[in-house]
């Protein structure tokens, strides 16, 4: 697999933007998706820091990372994308000091405790996705995440209440258990196979699309160009149907 260059990313395309502040094209993209690129702690951190200086948008969408990548350094990020990788702890002192959105949709963490980290995200971190993790699936999982980074204003595309701010944090022990799902019994049956992310990506459309849309939705995303194009979709990926 693949370690992320110095010349990969100074040759990495990019893009600006107008999705997040109205002002057009002032957001510079750069994109490092489906590149297989792997966590090599030294390379991986000298590579990032050869990034844009004016890089808004870090896309790592759909490669193999194991863990948050090294951006402390990157002071103008304010958004990163590391939907479909395999990160199993959200370790939140690797992030941007000025980051405000984070998607880490479909990756590898499961458990209460792999949230721990979020209590060292910057303060300015206000939006999180989580979903497509078997997190998500445990009972209290939203309390125990709101409480570790109580500055979040958007938990996996819903707006955080006052009420939730004020609920009771403490998870019982026995209410951390995994909650069955289909998607999970599934992939126990699979006996352990190699995790086809694209395939997994697509398990996880929620019941309501017929075929026709499951497909159409594919293609698109495959076809998709724009970082709105792109979160639009992963967005209905994931469940977030209205």
């Amino acid at each position: 697999m693949p370690k992320l260059s110095i010349n990969q990313v100074l040759d990495a395309p990019s893009y600006l933007a107008d999705h997040f502040n109205g002002e057009y094209d002032t957001d510079k993209v750069v994109i490092l998706r489906d590149a297989s690129i792997i966590t090599d702690t030294t390379m991986l951190k000298q590579s990032l820091d050869r990034l844009p200086g004016d890089c808004k948008v870090l896309d790592m969408t759909n490669n193999d990372l194991v863990m948050v990548p090294p951006l402390t350094s990157r002071r103008s990020i304010h958004t990163v994308l590391l939907g479909r990788n395999r990160i199993k702890k959200l370790d939140g002192s690797l992030l941007p000091p000025n980051v405000m959105k984070v998607s880490l949709a479909n990756n590898e963490i499961n458990n209460l405790a792999d949230l721990e980290g979020l209590q060292t995200a910057p303060k300015s971190l206000k939006n999180l996705c989580l979903q497509g993790n078997d997190v998500c699936y445990l009972a209290g999982y939203r309390q125990f995440a709101i409480s570790k980074c109580p500055q979040l204003e958007v938990l996996d595309f819903q707006k955080v209440t006052r009420k939730e701010r004020l609920q009771d944090t403490s998870v019982p022990r026995e209410a951390q258990q995994r909650v069955p799902d289909q998607r999970i019994m599934d992939s126990e049956v699979s006996g352990g196979k190699k995790r086809d992310k694209h395939m997994e990506l697509l398990g996880t459309v929620v019941k309501k699309m017929d075929e026709k849309t499951r497909n159409e939705i594919k293609e698109q995303l495959g076809n998709a160009t724009t970082l709105d194009e792109i979160e639009r979709l992963e967005s209905l990926l994931t469940g977030n149907v209205e």
